[in-house]
């Protein structure tokens, strides 16, 4: 599957000159923050079904790497946390037996409670580092960045 990644210029940055500079000015700007909180829900529909299954859940998220999700609705989900440390390490709280497993590699592809969302989406923080950016094109505010996977990395979608 090939992979496009769109950037909006940001103030300040209109004269970055190279595909790398610009990948990370967006990683720097996508996770520009020390501290964030981020409260979502998540409708997940069957097809040809009138209503979907609503989750909510809080995101903490510490810098580019730590982030943490606890769910809070509906009941047989709420309570349940997971951490992620890196692109590699996740761990799951399961409220019901009252422990923390880490979840194996062999997951990151798995879709994620049905959604079109795979675990290793809730992990992605950078792209600098594990793709190889190249310049596609250039429109007044706006890159197209095309990523290959470097040798050596992991990802469902390598490009």
């Amino acid at each position: 599957m090939k992979w496009l990644l769109a950037l909006l210029a940001l103030m300040g940055t209109a004269h970055a000159k190279s595909a790398a500079e610009i990948l990370m000015l967006t990683d720097r700007a996508h996770s520009n923050f020390q501290d964030l909180t981020l409260e979502s829900k998540m409708i997940i529909k069957e097809p040809g079904a009138d209503k979907g299954r609503e989750f909510t859940f809080t995101t903490q998220m510490k810098g580019e790497e730590k982030r943490l999700v606890r769910f809070l609705s509906p009941g047989d989900v709420k309570g349940m946390g997971m951490l992620t440390e890196g692109r590699d390490t996740m761990y799951v709280f399961l409220p019901g037996f009252q422990r923390v497993r880490r979840m194996g590699t062999h997951l990151k592809n798995q879709s994620f409670m049905g959604s079109d969302f795979g675990y290793e989406d809730m992990n992605e923080s950078t792209y600098t580092g594990y793709f190889a950016p190249k310049l596609l094109g250039e429109e007044s505010s706006v890159w197209v960045l095309e990523l290959t996977l470097l040798p050596g990395k992991e990802a469902e979608f390598p490009k």
